[in-house]
């Protein structure tokens, strides 16, 4: 497994690099080969905060990924950000050809 800080991104690719990624995978669900499945988003019940997982497959990046991710709207007011998340990404590749998961924090 690799961990990636977030404060890392930004020396590893470009936003161009990003909007690229992106743009495949939208072309991938709107041919049919790629797929989110079903959304879990509830309240947590305290500090009016959500939780939300989702997760999809892409068939023609072969990338399998989740994010799992908190939403706490009070901490704006103290200074801290709102929302918080971890990306894994897993891509079907031998383990020992390169890590098979990839988290960013």
């Amino acid at each position: 497994m690799i961990i990636v800080p977030e404060k890392e991104i930004a020396g590893l690719m470009t936003r161009a690099d990003a909007y690229r990624a992106v743009e495949q995978v939208f072309a991938s669900m709107s041919s049919g080969r790629a797929y989110n499945f079903p959304v879990i988003r509830e309240a947590i019940g305290h500090a009016d905060a959500l939780y939300g997982f989702k997760s999809g497959f892409d068939r023609d990046g072969l990338a399998l990924g989740l994010k799992s991710g908190g939403y706490w709207p009070g901490n704006e007011a103290n200074g801290l950000t709102n929302h918080q998340s971890t990306v894994f990404c897993s891509m079907p590749i031998p383990a020992n050809a390169a890590p098979s998961w990839v988290a960013i924090f």
